[in-house]
């Protein structure tokens, strides 16, 4: 089983987006079970990520009581690290002190709308 904790104040876009195309983002196989964990806010997320240890955090840049950027900081400074994490912002980078990949919500969006065409090869995408 994989663990992915999202954390994201937008539910339209957490709900209607990021959920729907997760397997074929983080590239795992129909049978293996995945549990998604989901919190509004960077303070509920760290709260959550301490009490499931998520393999995977997905974390917006920008929301309330504690940003992505911040959360992420906090994650790493904690005893159990996760195996991925990705911060979803307006722009696309790796931050060289954790690794953790920050994704263009642009390119989500283009997942999306692939995986809605049925566009997938192997359970990833094709670009």
């Amino acid at each position: 089983m994989i663990k992915v904790l999202i954390a994201d104040d937008d539910d339209m876009f957490l709900n209607n987006i990021i959920k729907p195309v997760i397997r074929v983002f983080l590239k795992i196989d129909s049978e293996t079970e995945l549990n998604v964990i989901t919190a509004s806010d960077g303070v509920d997320a760290f709260d959550k990520f301490k009490k499931n240890e998520p393999d995977v955090v997905i974390t917006d840049y920008e929301m309330p009581r504690m940003n992505g950027r911040e959360l992420l900081r906090k994650i790493y400074g904690h005893s159990y690290k996760p195996q991925k994490s990705f911060l979803v912002s307006s722009h696309a980078y790796v931050e060289p002190e954790t690794g953790t990949r920050f994704i263009n919500k642009d390119e989500i969006f283009r997942m999306f709308f692939e995986f809605k065409k049925g566009r997938t090869t192997n359970g990833s995408f094709s670009y």
